[in-house]
């Protein structure tokens, strides 16, 4: 809980920081590029939170790596997390930062889950009605997962939107239990 509420301040912080220096869709990349190569690079991953790397090692790999290409905003930011040891939250801090990010150009991102794969004039379906609903653009992820049984599952932000046969049953079975 305390970590959510960390990584969402220094979200607001970075990008309030980002856009009052115009330089919004720089850091928004850069920022994308530093939480995949955290989500994709073991070694680069254990290098960075490793209580036993020293701070000024990590400062220095991070500026011999990104120095020239990355904005001093995006480096300085990655360099006060080192010093204040929360580097570990920096996927936590990249989604909420992802989500002011889009809100401030009108758009969302929602997860489609089907239990099968959709056509796409299902999907294209789905989409205009979640344009509609939340008055954004939308960018529509679908994931296939199987254990829905039927249905659909639908993700916007924190909202679930659960229309699967796994969920009826679940209900159903909760309701024959009392």
């Amino acid at each position: 809980m305390i970590s959510e509420s960390l990584a969402r301040r220094y979200s607001v912080a970075l990008f309030n920081l980002a856009r009052n220096r115009d330089e919004l869709e720089r850091v928004s990349e850069e920022f994308k590029l530093i939480h995949d190569l955290l989500k994709s690079k073991d070694n680069f991953r254990h290098f960075l939170f490793s209580p036993k790397v020293d701070a000024a090692k990590k400062k220095g790999v991070l500026k011999s790596v990104f120095g020239k290409e990355m904005s001093h905003t995006m480096l300085y930011f990655l360099y006060l997390l080192i010093d204040k040891k929360r580097q570990t939250l920096i996927m936590k801090m990249h989604s909420h930062f992802v989500t002011l990010y889009n809100n401030h150009h009108k758009r969302a991102a929602i997860t489609i889950r089907p239990a099968v794969s959709l056509d796409r004039e299902t999907h294209a379906e789905i989409k205009r009605v979640f344009e509609k609903m939340l008055n954004r653009t939308v960018t529509a992820l679908e994931e296939v997962d199987p254990s829905l049984i039927g249905g659909i599952q639908i993700r916007v932000n924190n909202t679930v939107y659960d229309a699967s046969v796994a969920n009826r049953l679940r209900a159903m079975r909760q309701v024959l239990m009392a």
